[in-house]
């Protein structure tokens, strides 16, 4: 039996969505193979956000570094994706955490450039209403929010912790 083409469209979404919550590579590398597009960062007000990604805010752990940005298509100026960064400067090479610190460039292609060699580490994703990140990514505040978060190591290392966060409709909406 042949699937309609609505089933082929939805199952490809759920894939997709699956594929950025279970990667251990760099979402931006996915967001623009899926996309067709070229990933671009904004950064927005940090800190505002721990709480609906249940960290917490960066004055409670010292030495810590907080970057909250947006990961948007540069053509279509849609925002794909919100990331909630804590940064380990101790534990981060000083250029790396220089170049994150002065740019709005995506850490994984940071990481290339510098050829850090790191182990991503899943630690919880699932899927709940965080209003406050739908409303940046112009979502309804009621949409259900994917969401994943995952340790970077390096050198046995934690040098960040991320939590990335896009809404369940990302991919359907595009069909």
């Amino acid at each position: 039996m042949e699937e309609s083409p609505l089933n082929l469209r939805s199952s490809v979404a759920v894939l997709l969505q699956e594929a950025l919550l279970r990667t251990d590579g760099t979402v931006t590398d996915l967001l623009e193979l899926f996309t067709r597009e070229t990933i671009g960062i904004e950064k927005i007000t940090t800190g505002g956000y721990a709480a609906e990604c249940h960290r917490p805010k960066c004055d409670r752990e010292p030495g810590l570094v907080a970057r909250d940005v947006i990961l948007i298509g540069q053509s279509s100026r849609e925002p794909y994706t919100f990331a909630h960064s804590h940064l380990f400067p101790e534990a981060l090479p000083r250029a790396v955490f220089q170049h994150l610190s002065d740019t709005s460039d995506p850490i994984g292609k940071v990481l290339k450039e510098y050829r850090t060699e790191t182990y991503r580490q899943i630690d919880e994703r699932g899927c709940r209403l965080m209003p406050g990140i739908a409303r940046i990514l112009g979502r309804a505040e009621t949409d259900q929010m994917l969401w994943r978060r995952y340790s970077i190591i390096a050198g046995g290392l934690v040098i960040m912790e991320i939590a990335e966060v896009f809404s369940e409709q990302l991919f359907f909406s595009a069909q």
